[in-house]
């Protein structure tokens, strides 16, 4: 697992459905903070995005195995519920509360229907 990951946020026909709710909270200032920061996770290996505790696997989650992104350092932290597909780092679903008491886990269902739909998208 020793790559540079793809970053892809999930999208839905013409809906890019994390993006709008990234925008719809965060509005114009954020989203370029969040842009850059997600960025620089793009020019990292899984390996080091595991080391450093960014990407940690969702308990609970186990097929589809979910992970939890961790933006910090802006003003309003930012998580996302994620899968890794071969290269890319899937953006499935996002939230803006702390993972702690349960928060993520109320996520699992819609990224997993997502990640379904994803894959069905994607295929080669």
């Amino acid at each position: 697992m020793n790559f540079e990951p793809e970053i892809e946020l999930y999208a839905k026909g013409d809906l890019e459905v994390v993006y709008e709710s990234l925008f719809e909270k965060l509005g114009e200032t954020g989203l370029v903070k969040v842009e850059r920061k997600l960025s620089r996770y793009q020019s990292i290996t899984v390996e080091t995005l595991f080391r450093t505790g960014t990407l940690d696997f969702i308990n609970g989650s186990t097929n589809p195995r979910l992970y939890e992104l961790k933006v910090k350092s802006i003003q309003i932290p930012v998580r996302f519920v994620c899968a890794l597909e071969g290269r890319t780092l899937v953006l499935l679903d996002v939230f803006f509360t702390s993972g702690s008491s349960g928060a993520v886990e109320k996520h699992l269902s819609r990224a997993s229907a997502r990640l379904v739909d994803w894959r069905m998208n994607n295929r080669a």
